[in-house]
């Protein structure tokens, strides 16, 4: 049985579904401006076999994503991880135009040729997160996933053996959110709740401090709860990693999985998710009674670890949103909608928000790929640079913009 699941859009149901998304924005108070700019390059690269790589700062940027579709008159297809086709939405995002990855070690085969695939056949752009995770970060691009950007470089190879001196195009775009004034009160109302819900005492402490309050006192409780001795003396970013480590390796060992524990915290967990991925699709072992006994046992034991693993993909989004440089209201909103998500199994509108986008300048791939045939390490880091810069590029410009028009 076949992990990965393909990608079917089907142009009616496109068309439906930006719709829908015109009233999920009005639940959750969101407003998408791309600029002109952007909307009319996207438009110029109608017909080309183009990517579009995008920030990955926040929860909402999948409907962002689809707004930007829906301004620019794409129908774009989506790579999304493995974990987010659930038997619940798995036809609708097929059908929207999103295909799977199985994230972490080993490597996807069967995605990695659909992405090939998908950018040489030039029916419709690709959009792609390459930082990975949701990052919560509005003052940093993070490095892009390697794997991603050598994918593109065979497509762009692929699509020279059969078309000469055609062109991969790829397409840095940006979002940048703001919380508007009339999320302050929400946030407070849905902070009092997260005090309550922990046990904290109510103080008139600044926003921060009572957050940092709330994120400590829950820390405490996961760490209890694992049995894991107190990291009181670390920074919360560096405890929470320490947490989703320590957690990961533990599902790893109790469903018997072997994982190199030198990678990072991000790479453990999407290692172990994968691995489980994997054995809850394979087919059951038939091979006797009680071979079939010891299958159903392992598949349970892997179903269970699913809400711990969940779990710590949120953990992983708090430690790196408390990395930025500096606090903001977007950046306690952030925090707060999270922790809201995980106490509650719900979130909130919290007042409105506006998700300006805009994009860079269309990198011909064509013109790094004797680089690649070379030292192909070394085209892949050029090209994460070229895309990273122009993602903060166009990041500064937003938010310029808008402290300007504040003034």
């Amino acid at each position: 049985m076949s992990n990965f699941i393909s990608p079917k859009p089907n142009s009616q149901f496109i068309a439906f579904t930006k719709f829908v998304v015109s009233i999920v924005m009005q639940i959750e108070k969101l407003d998408v401006r791309p600029t002109a700019r952007c909307v009319t390059t996207l438009r110029k690269l109608a017909g080309a076999n183009a990517v579009v790589l995008m920030n990955h700062s926040d929860r909402l940027d999948p409907v962002t994503a689809y707004a930007l579709s829906k301004h620019s008159g794409d129908e774009f297809l989506y790579l999304a991880a493995r974990e987010q086709f659930n038997k619940h939405n798995r036809w609708c995002m097929r059908r929207a135009g999103a295909y799977s990855v199985i994230r972490g070690e080993e490597e996807d085969l069967e995605s990695k040729e659909a992405t090939i695939c998908l950018i040489t056949d030039n029916r419709r752009k690709l959009l792609m997160f390459p930082e990975g995770d949701v990052t919560g970060r509005d003052d940093e691009i993070r490095p892009l996933k390697e794997d991603g950007l050598t994918n593109i470089f065979e497509a762009q190879g692929r699509l020279l053996l059969h078309q000469e001196q055609k062109s991969v195009f790829i397409l840095p775009v940006v979002a940048n959110y703001e919380v508007l004034d009339d999320a302050i009160q929400p946030l407070l109302d849905t902070l009092i709740m997260l005090e309550t819900k922990l046990g904290l005492t109510r103080f008139s402490f600044s926003l921060e401090s009572r957050l940092m309050r709330v994120i400590a006192a829950f820390l405490d409780q996961i760490e209890n709860h694992y049995g894991i001795d107190g990291g009181i003396d670390l920074a919360p970013a560096t405890r929470l990693l320490r947490l989703v480590k320590t957690v990961a390796l533990k599902v790893a060992h109790y469903n018997g999985l072997d994982v190199d524990d030198a990678q990072s915290e991000s790479s453990i967990l999407h290692s172990v998710r994968g691995c489980i991925e994997r054995l809850l699709q394979s087919e059951p072992s038939l091979e006797s009674e009680f071979g079939e006994h010891l299958d159903k046992q392992a598949r349970a034991q892997a179903r269970a670890s699913l809400t711990a693993l969940d779990l710590m993909q949120q953990l992983l989004i708090i430690s790196s949103t408390l990395q930025q440089r500096y606090f903001t209201l977007e950046s306690a909103w952030r925090l707060i909608d999270r922790l809201e998500g995980i106490l509650t199994n719900k979130t909130s509108a919290k007042g409105h928000r506006l998700a300006s986008i805009d994009c860079g300048q269309p990198i011909e791939l064509i013109t790094l790929w004797p680089s690649f045939t070379r030292d192909p390490d070394k085209a892949v880091h050029i090209l994460d640079r070229q895309v990273r810069t122009a993602m903060v590029d166009a990041l500064c410009q937003l938010q310029e913009r808008r402290q300007l028009a504040l003034r």
